[in-house]
């Protein structure tokens, strides 16, 4: 089970680091290239 945990855990944090680069894009872009994809 702490196999599991370790996977949901890593899952959740690689989530949130692309999510956190999408918004980042999203202002340095200025919503223009980056909506398109």
């Amino acid at each position: 089970m702490a196999d599991v945990a370790v996977v949901g855990i890593f899952v959740v944090s690689m989530g949130i680091v692309m999510w956190i680069a999408h918004l980042l894009g999203k202002i340095v872009d200025g919503d223009g290239p980056v909506s398109g994809q």
